[in-house]
C-alpha cells in the first residue's frame, strides 16, 4: 500500500518483538553457504568464512551460531564521524576471545542475587504449580495476579513483564465475527484516522493509543494532529476520557504527522502510565475527572471536563535527560516493583548520520509513584544505528532478577533491576544481534538490522528478532534463542586483533572490516588481471598508496571456498610476499572504478562464552537445495508468541514462521501476501495476527500449518489481538472491537476519521 511509504513511523505501534533462531546441527535450521535462492535480489546471500579464521568459525553443532557468509566491506571514508568516536564506558570489550574461569570473560560480570519478593510473590500467586511442560499462559496469569487488577485483564503489552502475548480464555474464542453485520461484536469504538497503540484493559476500562483524527475533545476538532491514549469503558465500549499530545515543534525528526501515540500503556491499581510522542512518561488517574477531583502533585491540566484526563505526574525525558527521540517515542514501559523501565528512544538526527546525543540515556528507571530518576543507562551510544523503539522485559534466572533491553545497536543488555545503587545500570550480559560483518547502508540497502520488537521470556531463554523501519523495504533477519543466565559479552562471535588478539570494540555501521580500501582508479588499471597480469599503471597507484605490490604476484579470482564463477570476474585477490610477509591486496570493479583494499588485521572467531541456544535465518524446508523466499526469515517489527514449544513470528514480508521454541527447527511458514505489521497471539489453542490489508487469519496452535479462518477488519489492522475477561480485542486503523461468541451489536456508522487523509 502507499500508506507504507507515507506512514515512516507508523510500525512503531505494532513495536513489540522478540524472537529466535537457528541452529547447526541436522535437526536445526541451518546456516546456508552458496546456495541459489530464488527470493528477491534484495536479499543478500549468507556470507562465508574467511581465509583467516574459517576453521575456528566452524561453528559448534548444537550452540554458537556463526555467519556463514560476509558482504562487502564498507568503504574506509563511508563511516561518520560519530562511529569513530570512543565507545560508552558501558561496552568495554572482554580482553581475550576464549575467557578463563568458567568461560566468562572479564568485563561487567554482575553478581548473582536471589529474587527475594518477585519470586515469593511469585510463587504465593501459584502455590499449586505442577510439573511438567511449561505453561506460558499459567506464568503469565500468575504475573496478573500479581497487580491490582482483574485476574483476567490484560494490564500492559504482552499482559506481563515476561512479554509472551498467550492469555487465558474464558469460554471459547470465536473463529468468525462480522464487523459489518455486527455479528459476534459485543461493542466497537471509534479511533483515530491511524492507530498503531496495541490494547490494553484494566479494571474495567480500555485503554488505546492512537491519534486525534476523531476529535472526542471539543477543544481539539479532529484536524488538530496529536498523540491521543483515548479511555473506554470495557463493559459497553462508551468513552470515558482522552489524554492529549499536542505534537513537538521540531516536527516529523522528533514526531512524526499523524502517528498518535504509538506505545502501549501500563495500568495497575489507582494509576496507568505510558509514554507519549512528545517523549514524556506520563501517571495518569484511570477515573480521569469523572471522580470531581484534580490528583496531584500535577495540577496545571488546561481543563477538568469530564473528557479529559487527570495527570498525576509526567517526566520530560528530552528536557531532563537530553533526549533526542527520533520520529517518535514509542516505549511500552513496564514496572517491576515500584519501579518503570523505559526505553528512552534517542536516536538520529534528520540526516540519518549524525546522533545529536549520544551521551543521553537509552534505557532509565524511574520511580513509579513519583517519576523520580533512579538509574540510566547509555549503552548503544555513538552506535545507535537509527531509532530506538523497542520496549523491555523481565525475568527472574537462576534466582537473578534481569531487566532486558534492546538497543538501537542492536544489543541486546540485561541489567539488574537495582542498578548500581549510584544512578548507573548494572550490566549483567550483552548480546550482538546482527551478524559482525553485516553492514549497515543509508535507506535499509545494507545487511545491518535494528531491533524493533521486543524480548520474550519463555522457560528460561529469552526470544528476540531484528528488523528495520518499514520505510526500509524487506530484507533477509535474523530470530535468536538466548541463554540469560550467562555473563559479559555472550555474542555469538568477537572480533579480535589477529596479533594481540585483544577485541577490536565494537562500531556502529559495520563491526568487522576483513577489507579497507586504500585506493580508487581507473577501471582501465585492473583489465590485465583476467590474464593474471598486474599492469604497471597499477602497480604505479598501489605504490603511492604507499602499498606496493610483490614482484611476483598471484592474481586469482576472489571466490569463496567451493564456489563457481558466474559471469564476468571483476573482483580479484592479489596475493605475494613483501620483506618475507604474505601480502593480499584485492581489486574490484564498481560502477566503472577500480577500487584496491587491503587485508585489515581483524579476525573474526567464536565466542567460547556465547549464550545462543539456536539461530534462524532460513532453512531449507522442502529440501530442494535452493533457500527459497518462503524459507527466509525476513525484517520484522513484531513481537513472537510462544506456547507448547510452538514459536510464531510474523515478518515484514508477509510470512508467518512456525519454529520449535527447543531447537529452532522450521515447521512451516504462511504467505498472507501482506505487511505485518503487528504481532502474534496464541489463545484458546489458536493463533491470531492481523496485516496491512485488515487481514486476520487464525491458524491452529500445530506443527502442522491448519488455517482455521481469515477475517478482513476493512481496513488495516497494524497493532496485536488481545483477550481480556473472555473478550477478543483488535484495533483496526480507525475502530477497536470488542469480540465475543454469541454478542450482537449494531454497526457504528462510518467514522469521520475514516475519511482522513494519511498524507
Amino acid at each position: 500500500m502507499s500508506m507504507m511509504r507515507i506512514q515512516h513511523f507508523a510500525w512503531v505501534a505494532c513495536v513489540a518483538v522478540a524472537a529466535i533462531g537457528c541452529g547447526d546441527s541436522p535437526s536445526k535450521p541451518a546456516m546456508t553457504t552458496g546456495t541459489e535462492t530464488t527470493k528477491p535480489a534484495n536479499q543478500a546471500a549468507p556470507p562465508a568464512a574467511t581465509e583467516d579464521s574459517k576453521e575456528a568459525k566452524a561453528p559448534a553443532a548444537e550452540t554458537a551460531a556463526t555467519e556463514s557468509g560476509k558482504s562487502e566491506a564498507a568503504p574506509a571514508d563511508s563511516a561518520p564521524a560519530a562511529a569513530k568516536e570512543e565507545k560508552p564506558a558501558a561496552e568495554a570489550p572482554a580482553a581475550e576471545a576464549a575467557p578463563a574461569k568458567e568461560g566468562k570473560p572479564a568485563t561487567e560480570v554482575a553478581e548473582a542475587a536471589p529474587a527475594k519478593e518477585k519470586k515469593a510473590a511469585r510463587e504465593a500467586a501459584e502455590p499449586e504449580k505442577k510439573s511438567g511442560p511449561y505453561d506460558p499462559t499459567a506464568e503469565t496469569m500468575a504475573g496478573i495476579a500479581e497487580r491490582k487488577v482483574g485476574k483476567n485483564d490484560w494490564p500492559q503489552w504482552g499482559g506481563w513483564a515476561g512479554r509472551n502475548n498467550t492469555p487465558a480464555v474464558e469460554g471459547s474464542l470465536p473463529t468468525e465475527w462480522d464487523i459489518a453485520s455486527g455479528e459476534n461484536i459485543l461493542w466497537s469504538a471509534y479511533l483515530g484516522s491511524q492507530t498503531y497503540g496495541n490494547t490494553i484493559v484494566a479494571n474495567g476500562k480500555v485503554y488505546v493509543g492512537t491519534n486525534n483524527g476523531h476529535g472526542y475533545i471539543k477543544r481539539y476538532p479532529s484536524n488538530v494532529d496529536l498523540g491521543c491514549m483515548v479511555c473506554f469503558d470495557e463493559k459497553t465500549g462508551k468513552f470515558l476520557w482522552q489524554h492529549s499530545n499536542t505534537k513537538l515543534p521540531t516536527g516529523r525528526v522528533h514526531d512524526w504527522p499523524l502517528q498518535g501515540v504509538c506505545a502501549s500503556a501500563f495500568a495497575d491499581g489507582d494509576r496507568v502510565w505510558y509514554v507519549s510522542n512528545r517523549g514524556e512518561v506520563v501517571c495518569l488517574d484511570p477515573e480521569g475527572f469523572h471522580d470531581g477531583k484534580n490528583n496531584g502533585p500535577y495540577t496545571a491540566e488546561e481543563s477538568e471536563e469530564k473528557d479529559e484526563a487527570d495527570i498525576i505526574w509526567k517526566y520530560d525525558m528530552m528536557g531532563e535527560l537530553g533526549v533526542s527521540q527520533h520520529n517518535m517515542c514509542a516505549c511500552s514501559i513496564m514496572s517491576i516493583g515500584d519501579t518503570l523501565f523505559v526505553c528512552t528512544s534517542n536516536g538520529v538526527d534528520e540526516s540519518h548520520i549524525n546522533i545529536p546525543a549520544p551521551n543521553a540515556p537509552s534505557f532509565i528507571a524511574l520511580n513509579r509513584d513519583t517519576g523520580k530518576l533512579l538509574w540510566s543507562d547509555k549503552s548503544p551510544g555513538v552506535n545507535i544505528i537509527h531509532g530506538q523503539w523497542s520496549s523491555p522485559a523481565w525475568g527472574v534466572f537462576d534466582g537473578q532478577e534481569q531487566i532486558i533491553f534492546a538497543g538501537g545497536d542492536s544489543w541486546i543488555y540485561s541489567f539488574d533491576p537495582k542498578g548500581d545503587g549510584k544512578g548507573n545500570a548494572k550490566l549483567l550480559w550483552k548480546f550482538d544481534g546482527n551478524p559482525k560483518e553485516s553492514r549497515s547502508i543509508l535507506g535499509g540497502r545494507g545487511t545491518r538490522n535494528e531491533i524493533i520488537s521486543t524480548p520474550v521470556i519463555y522457560d528460561e531463554k529469552v526470544y528476540i528478532a531484528l528488523g528495520q523501519d518499514p520505510e526500509h523495504g524487506e530484507g533477509p533477519s535474523h530470530v535468536w534463542c538466548i541463554d540469560p543466565t550467562k555473563r559479559g559479552d555472550v555474542s555469538p562471535t568477537l572480533v579480535l586483533d589477529k596479533d594481540t588478539k585483544e577485541v577490536i570494540p565494537h562500531r556502529r555501521l559495520q563491526a568487522y572490516l576483513e577489507w579497507e580500501q586504500i585506493f580508487t582508479g581507473d577501471s582501465k588499471l585492473a583489465k590485465p588481471l583476467a590474464d593474471g597480469t598486474v599492469s604497471d599503471e597499477l602497480r604505479e597507484e598501489f605504490k603511492k598508496a604507499g602499498k606496493p605490490l610483490p614482484e611476483e604476484v598471484t592474481v586469482k579470482p576472489n571466490l569463496k571456498e567451493g564456489e563457481k564463477p558466474k559471469g564476468k570476474i571483476q573482483d580479484w585477490l592479489l596475493s605475494g610476499k613483501v620483506d618475507g610477509k604474505d601480502v593480499v591486496y584485492r581489486v574490484d570493479i564498481d560502477a566503472g572504478s577500480a577500487k584496491a583494499h587491503t587485508r585489515t588485521n581483524e579476525i573474526e572467531v567464536p565466542n567460547k562464552n556465547s549464550a545462543v541456544v539456536w539461530h534462524y535465518s532460513e532453512y531449507d524446508l522442502n529440501g530442494n537445495g535452493k533457500i527459497e523466499f518462503e524459507e527466509t526469515m525476513h525484517r520484522t517489527i513484531g513481537t513472537p508468541a510462544i506456547k507448547d514449544d510452538l514459536f510464531f513470528i510474523a515478518d515484514f514480508s508477509g510470512l508467518v514462521h512456525c519454529l520449535d521454541a527447543k531447537s529452532g527447527k522450521l515447521y512451516w511458514t504462511h504467505d498472507m501476501f501482506a505487511a505485518s505489521w503487528g504481532s502474534v497471539m496464541i489463545a484458546d489453542g489458536k493463533v491470531l495476527i492481523g496485516d496491512e490489508d485488515g487481514d486476520v487469519t487464525i491458524f491452529e496452535l500445530s506443527k502442522e500449518k491448519n488455517i482455521i479462518s481469515e477475517i478482513n477488519m476493512d481496513n488495516a489492522v497494524y497493532s496485536t489481538p488481545i483477550v481480556a475477561n473472555g473478550v477478543l480485542y483488535i484495533a483496526n486503523k480507525s475502530t477497536l472491537f470488542a469480540i465475543k461468541e454469541g454478542a450482537k451489536s449494531k454497526p457504528l456508522p462510518k467514522s469521520k476519521s475514516e475519511g482522513a487523509s494519511d498524507e
